[in-house]
């Protein structure tokens, strides 16, 4: 079946902002999904553009991000990390939930390999597991791959984008996702499409004479 027959809903009105930060490089797996993703987001008509921040300070390639989206006059910004590996239907899944906040978690790449979300803020023990439901919401996750009304950042103050400190360091995503809590906005976390998100990353292949 074509994806432009998997969804129905009318896209008019939609201007979505695609922001990668990323540092030198980005994955070729990545590149690849963004242009399958632009490809289909043309021919389901909905007005898209490309914002990349090449840097190593996330918490301003973020807010970089936003602003540009903003002065572009974005109705949404979707964050992908220059890591992920996705279908155009991913994106297209989240945008149709219709919330201000949706995203889609990944496995982590070190052990142990669990989920980047987590029912509890900063209970790193209460990560998500029951991928028997579709849709739920939850207290933390990654912004590797999260969907943003662009109308969320008028009612949080600035900075956006924060490093915490909790016991241990945690990230701007960790951060935000307080922000958001704190304005009682919910956080939505999409497991149909969790299950389908990749996290790449690198191995080292070595020669073993013995095998």
């Amino acid at each position: 079946m074509s994806i432009l027959n998997k969804f129905s809903a009318d896209y008019n009105g939609i201007r979505l902002a695609v922001c990668i930060p990323a540092r030198d490089q980005m994955h070729t797996v990545t590149t690849f999904c963004l242009y399958n993703l632009s490809n289909v987001l043309a021919r389901l008509g909905i007005e898209n553009k490309l914002f990349l921040s090449h840097g190593t300070l996330i918490i301003n390639q973020r807010h970089e991000l936003v602003i540009a989206a903003q002065e572009w006059e974005a109705t949404h910004i979707m964050f992908i990390d220059s890591d992920m590996e996705f279908t155009p239907d991913c994106v297209i899944k989240l945008l149709d939930r219709n919330l201000p906040v949706v995203a889609a978690a990944y496995s982590k790449r070190v052990e142990p390999f669990v989920v980047t979300a987590w029912h509890k803020i900063y209970d790193w023990n209460s990560h998500v597991q029951e991928f028997d439901q579709e849709l739920i919401t939850c207290e933390a996750v990654a912004m590797g791959f999260m969907l943003i009304d662009v109308t969320v950042f008028d009612e949080l103050e600035l900075p956006w984008f924060v490093i915490g400190w909790h016991g241990q360091y945690t990230g701007e995503d960790i951060e935000f996702c307080r922000m958001l809590l704190n304005k009682g906005i919910d956080i939505h976390l999409d497991l149909s499409v969790t299950k389908q998100l990749g996290h790449l990353g690198t191995k080292n292949f070595k020669v073993d004479p013995d095998t």
